[in-house]
């Protein structure tokens, strides 16, 4: 009884040192881990401390508003971007300001002085639908009489600017949580407008969020070979159970993990995309399955294969952000772009090509 009094106590200390309300706004449930994260983050401000001295270094103590990517930038980056840091970061290495200077007010435009059409209204109601499914244990997204004080606004005008301007795209499940973390942490609605089109037309491969979804389809196949290269144990469960990794990690890609791992791995993870591309992806989901890969051997069915990858926000390999991180560039056989882009270019005339077979025989019974 005295151990069990003790540890209650001491959970009971630290939920008073830490507010039910994390930095992003997120509400830590009942079920919050206040002691994992104690014993995280009392190592990773030590973490922060050196990278934002190293990072002030780098940019002449925040007097450099501008900065291009080369191998220290790329290694720096790797081991995170202070916060104060990240939006002028982000904004360089993407390419983001570069389109933002070029077309001063479009923006705005796009926004405020549109003629909508049939098509506009279809945009909007399926933004407005997913803006009500987004982040609901954050305060900034909250509904009712709050909402118009939060973040909502903005997040439906970014939405609705990139749905406009990439009106073969229109607006896709998934595309809510990016913008929506990103107005988080940069907290200027037309620089995430500009990173949400960088990403779309730069970062990420053609077709990521069209209606057919080829671009994702064509990396979860990607991720097929990858996984029976790297974790053939894994590979062969999943063959076993003729499970295909759309099931399992589609939505890991979409929303480029936003909904999937804690908030401060996420932004590590986005620090490498803004620099590298889309290749940190592929690292970050082959690690995720590392971890779990324990449990996927000892799944005896469908449903326990599926079990097994729940709730990574929970969990402490995906929490401590700064070993995850490094685990994701330990590698014994390197991952390279031109090994990705080739079996992208093989996966994706197949799908292609199945699509239009598909279609063909949709057309002939009509």
């Amino acid at each position: 009884m005295a151990s069990s009094s003790r540890v209650s106590k001491e959970e009971d200390e630290l939920m008073g040192k830490y507010s039910n309300i994390d930095e992003y706004g997120f509400i830590r449930g009942k079920d919050f881990d206040y002691k994992s994260y104690e014993n995280f983050f009392s190592e990773y401000t030590t973490v922060l401390a050196k990278r934002a001295a190293r990072w002030n270094w780098l940019l002449d103590d925040g007097a450099k508003t501008k900065i291009k990517t080369d191998f220290r930038v790329k290694r720096f980056c790797r081991k995170g971007i202070p916060m104060q840091f990240r939006k002028m970061v982000w904004m360089n290495i993407s390419g983001a300001q570069k389109r933002l200077d070029k077309n001063t007010g479009l923006y705005r435009r796009l926004v405020n002085d549109y003629q909508t059409s049939a098509s506009d209204e279809s945009l909007l109601d399926a933004i407005q639908t997913d803006i009500d499914r987004t982040f609901p244990d954050n305060v900034h997204y909250r509904s009712g009489e709050t909402a118009k004080k939060g973040k909502r606004p903005e997040l439906d005008r970014v939405l609705t600017g990139v749905g406009r301007y990439k009106k073969e795209i229109g607006y896709c499940q998934g595309m809510n949580y990016i913008a929506a973390l990103l107005l988080l942490i940069i907290d200027d609605e037309e620089s995430v407008f500009w990173l949400m089109v960088t990403l779309l037309e730069d970062i990420l491969p053609p077709d990521y969020y069209t209606n057919s979804l080829v671009g994702i389809r064509t990396d979860m196949e990607v991720l097929g070979d990858l996984v029976k290269e790297r974790n053939p144990a894994v590979s062969s469960c999943f063959e076993r159970e003729s499970i295909d990794w759309v099931l399992i990690s589609s939505k890991w890609f979409i929303c480029l993990y936003a909904d999937i791992l804690p908030t401060e791995t996420v932004l590590r993870i986005w620090d490498c995309l803004f620099t590298e591309g889309s290749k940190i992806l592929f690292r970050v989901a082959l690690q995720l399955i590392s971890i779990r890969a324990d449990k996927v051997k000892l799944a005896d069915d469908m449903p326990s294969i599926i079990e097994a990858f729940r709730d990574f926000n929970k969990d402490d390999a995906a929490l401590e952000c700064h070993a995850f991180m490094q685990d994701c560039f330990v590698e014994k056989t390197p991952l390279r772009m031109s090994q990705i882009k080739k079996l992208r270019k093989i996966h994706e005339n197949k799908l292609k090509n199945d699509d239009k077979e598909v279609e063909a025989r949709r057309n002939k019974k009509q």
